[in-house]
């Protein structure tokens, strides 16, 4: 324990929840208190990938020693139960309150979103993405109103394709935002464990882009840097200390998945707000000879979008998100996209 780097790969395994283990005199606050274990194994993977996820208690844990004694003992053999416990507690009650269990994707979205953040700011080597924390778990699930109101959603991205959902904050309280998906399973001989590579930013009321935090396996022992998209972890986060007041942005990008498709959850410290429904039309090229192949896409607009319904100018029609049209007459014309 205590060296970086050390978490076997099977234990680090990208969809697991791996759980380092804490001592006594780390808690989750208030106010939060910072003790790590002497034996638990930290990150990150050789990847990068953030390693753990979570800690709990797990020096000095009192444990039943027959009918009538205890003993003390210490291993993350205790802390894992306690964040299975936490973890089941989470399914009570999300099935109590919206009728069905949360996927795998949301668990651990909502496990990470709602832990309480020690050691370096945001996940590091050590603690991963802080202590669990059942009271904020929970009490995140109780912000959920309807399926369309709530601090959390699901959704399914192919290649290429943005999704995007607006967080309106009404408080400068800290924003915490957190994206995961079940990656699908990789071949053992690349440097990357990643294949489905999902990208998640904000954007502040100014226009300002905040990107996920992003370890180094480099420098195992810096704190996570926010500089750009996250192309290794199949669990992205964004924290906001004090977000400017206002309504943000958060686009989910279907950046690399080269098979199929991606199921995803999201999980926000903060109820969502309806996002503007916009049409927004994307073309290339926008001139050239005959016959021009254009590509048109409408992969930027905005709102829960069904249906997307294109009117090229020239007697001919299609329906997508994206779609190609060949002009053979030249002249000028006006495209029309109307969503649903």
């Amino acid at each position: 324990g205590n060296v970086y780097k050390e978490t076997d790969f099977f234990v680090g395994a990208k969809n697991t929840i791996c759980v380092g283990a804490t001592n006594s005199t780390a808690r989750a606050g208030p106010p939060p208190a910072d003790g790590i274990a002497w034996f638990s194994q930290w990150g990150p993977m050789n990847d990068g990938r953030v390693k753990p996820d979570l800690v709990a208690f797990g020096e000095g844990v009192t444990l039943c020693n027959g009918a009538n004694s205890t003993k003390i003992g210490g291993g993350t053999s205790f802390s894992t139960p306690v964040v299975t416990g936490v973890a089941a507690l989470i399914f009570q009650q999300y099935k109590a309150k919206t009728g069905s269990e949360p996927s795998a994707a949301l668990t651990k979205a909502l496990l990470c979103n709602s832990a309480t953040d020690l050691g370096l700011p945001g996940p590091d080597a050590q603690y991963g993405f802080g202590i669990v924390n059942a009271q904020e778990a929970i009490a995140t699930i109780n912000m959920q109103v309807s399926p369309s109101d709530g601090p959390f959603f699901e959704g399914v991205l192919n290649n290429g394709e943005n999704l995007l959902f607006a967080i309106d904050v009404k408080t400068q309280s800290s924003l915490k935002v957190t994206l995961c998906w079940m990656d699908v399973a990789g071949n053992p001989a690349p440097a990357k464990a990643l294949v489905n590579d999902l990208d998640m930013k904000l954007q502040a009321p100014d226009g300002t882009t905040v990107f996920p935090f992003m370890l180094d396996p480099i420098s195992p022992s810096a704190a996570a840097t926010a500089t750009g998209p996250n192309t290794v972890d199949p669990i992205e986060q964004v924290v906001v200390p004090t977000p400017a007041l206002g309504t943000w942005t958060v686009t989910i990008k279907g950046y690399s998945i080269p098979s199929g498709s991606q199921s995803f959850a999201v999980c926000v410290n903060k109820p969502k707000a309806p996002l503007p429904v916009q049409a927004i039309i994307l073309a290339s090229p926008t001139e050239g000879s005959t016959p021009l192949n254009v590509l048109f896409s409408a992969g930027a607009s905005t709102g829960n979008i069904i249906k997307y319904a294109w009117n090229f100018g020239d007697g001919s029609a299609s329906q997508g998100m994206d779609v190609t049209h060949t002009y053979t007459v030249p002249g000028t014309y006006t495209v029309t996209l109307t969503i649903t």
